[in-house]
């Protein structure tokens, strides 16, 4: 499994702040699907929003622990926000550094003990200023948005705060204990869940010798539930095609046994080789809509050979021109975002 890359609601500004998050919570229960993508550029970003006639509700972001990168990030937020109007998905991967083959393979025993506290302080500092809008005050018009999706498929074997990596030293209670620390840190700091939710997002299949349960960091720790999973055709030797269904119907059903909190489709995709890659778009929206989702992510960067991009990949069914440039893309992808919320 080799595959990676290195809601909006209206607000009152009332006093009575219990009031207030009764309000948030009321409006995120009934809120439309939100819809939410990763591109490997802005530029594709943009031209993507083109295509399918609207802006992305969410984006999914993806950044290691670097103690010298937080500025640059969250000014990269920033920017994202004042283009897009966008709120990010924060993928915070506990990967030390840029390189994961130098990032300690007992980092969660390290997180969960207190070893980057500071580091995650800094983080709660600059998470609050970026949330809190430009007038540094919550509960006013300009507030933003965002959600934080900690140390991610957890249930897989390729990151190295997974127990079930090669040549780990850690276990799943570390991985509790050090989201559980993470997370009472976050709301120590102001950022309780109705202010940065936190997403706990399994891969849609244990890969090792690790259920995905045993990762459970408890119902009170945990504001959504996630989950990954790809269709990978005909492109390995292991692989065959797959409908959405097939590929997340039983990792949906283990999550929703563990909490009815909100679902999120944190990243999916298909490849082109093996079937119709537009029709399995299509069928894919409609299944997860089917499964009460309320955040789709696609993953939309090729990893060839997997041809995963819907828009400015190597492959489509159409092509598209923005700003002179043509990129190809898939009308399977267009018609299921207009029918998103009907």
């Amino acid at each position: 499994y080799q595959r990676r890359v290195r809601g909006s609601s209206t607000m009152f500004i009332i006093s009575n702040r219990s009031v207030v998050l009764l309000f948030f919570l009321a409006t995120l229960s009934s809120a439309k699907i939100l819809l939410g993508s990763c591109s490997p550029s802005d530029a594709i970003a943009q031209a993507l929003h083109a295509f399918q006639g609207r802006p992305d509700d969410v984006q999914m972001t993806y950044t290691n622990w670097v103690d010298s990168f937080t500025t640059q990030w969250f000014e990269s937020l920033r920017k994202g926000w004042a283009d897009h109007q966008t709120a990010p998905i924060v993928t915070w991967q506990p990967i030390i550094g840029w390189d994961p083959n130098n990032s300690p393979l007992d980092v969660t025993r390290k997180i969960a003990n207190g070893q980057y506290d500071k580091y995650i302080n800094d983080w709660i500092s600059a998470f609050n200023s970026f949330l809190a809008g430009d007038d540094g005050i919550w509960y006013t018009a300009d507030d933003r948005k965002a959600y934080l999706r900690l140390a991610h498929e957890m249930n897989g074997n390729w990151y190295p705060w997974s127990p079930a990596h090669p040549n780990s030293n850690s276990t799943t209670a570390d991985y509790v204990a050090m989201w559980q620390h993470v997370k009472k840190m976050f709301v120590n700091g102001g950022l309780t869940s109705e202010r940065l939710p936190f997403i706990f997002c399994p891969n849609y299949q244990d890969n090792g010798q690790y259920k995905m349960e045993e990762f459970w960091p408890g119902n009170e720790y945990v504001d959504w539930v996630c989950t990954d999973g790809y269709n990978w055709g005909t492109t390995a030797s292991w692989s065959h095609w797959v409908t959405a269904e097939n590929a997340f119907a039983d990792m949906l059903g283990r999550l929703k046994k563990l909490s009815s909190k909100p679902l999120c489709i944190g990243e999916y995709g298909s490849v082109s080789e093996g079937g119709d890659k537009s029709q399995w778009i299509i069928d894919a929206f409609n299944y997860f809509k089917s499964q009460g989702s309320q955040i789709i992510s696609y993953f939309n960067i090729d990893m060839i050979p997997q041809d995963w991009g819907v828009f400015g990949g190597k492959f489509g069914d159409t092509s598209f021109t923005y700003n002179g440039t043509t990129y190809r893309t898939f009308q399977g992808y267009k018609t299921a975002v207009q029918n998103l919320n009907k």
